[in-house]
């Protein structure tokens, strides 16, 4: 109440001012007024209403951005759920693990590399390793937790394999600097460039029909009785990031009776 007292006090004492005095005293009183208490208020207020819209502006702007973070997060996870798939083939014959790669042994076109899955999941020593493009190599070491995967272009790593085309068969083995040929080949074999390598039903890693690589160039063994196809692999091993393992195991039976027989 006396809130409103006071400012009608000091309406009614400016009204006052601006009437006494002549025209010209009253022009320039109001002048005066109005550039040194109306205009610096109204310039006050609209700063004031300025800021209140930034800031209604800032909170709608902060929404659509925590709006836009979780469509984000909710497309980054259909794309990891897709490349899942992807990286999955169709119609597996056998079970399988889905591994990320996590680390390196050794050097060059020799190293070994490590991965995320190890006894705890079912991991054994002997599985064979692939993507969606064809054969990496085959688990080589297992602990509880990790595996060590020896790919194809290792110097130790060897596979039976055979052209899709007519059933040529051949050794998968690649050198030191981790040139990948099939060896073993007949001369005179019917072997072309361009030729698709896949495993072949004799492979003691993976089940036949496996992608290896395709054939693009040919040439006469150091024996002289057979021909070496290098082969460029399917995979880029550089590029791997993840991978399968199949749960797979050949039936070795056989041998285990021979041995017995003996």
């Amino acid at each position: 109440m006396l809130k409103r007292h006071f400012l009608f006090l000091i309406y009614l004492s400016l009204a006052i001012i601006l009437f006494l005095g002549t025209y010209q005293q009253r022009l320039h009183k109001a002048f005066f007024l109005n550039n040194t208490i109306y205009l610096p208020f109204i310039n006050t207020l609209n700063k004031i209403e300025s800021l209140f819209n930034v800031e209604k502006k800032n909170r709608f702007l902060e929404n659509q951005l925590a709006q836009e973070v979780v469509k984000t997060y909710l497309l980054e996870q259909e794309l990891e759920n897709l490349e899942d798939e992807r990286i999955i083939p169709q119609d597996l014959p056998v079970d399988y693990l889905l591994a990320d790669i996590i680390g390196y042994r050794g050097n060059f076109e020799e190293r070994l590399f490590v991965i995320n899955k190890g006894k705890k999941d079912g991991i054994r020593n002997g599985y064979p390793v692939i993507t969606e493009k064809g054969i990496v190599g085959k688990i080589l070491t297992t602990s509880w937790n990790f595996a060590v995967v020896l790919p194809y272009t290792h110097s130790t790593f060897s596979l039976g394999v055979k052209l899709k085309r007519n059933d040529l068969q051949g050794i998968l083995k690649s050198d030191i600097n981790g040139k990948t040929n099939m060896t073993l080949i007949p001369l005179g074999s019917d072997i072309v460039k361009g030729d698709e390598v896949i495993s072949s039903n004799l492979s003691s890693i993976f089940p036949e029909g496996f992608k290896v690589g395709t054939v693009d160039r040919i040439s006469e063994a150091p024996d002289k009785i057979h021909m070496n196809a290098h082969v460029q692999g399917a995979v880029n091993i550089a590029r791997l990031d993840a991978i399968i393992v199949l749960k797979f195991e050949r039936d070795i039976s056989f041998q285990n009776e021979f041995e017995n027989n003996n």
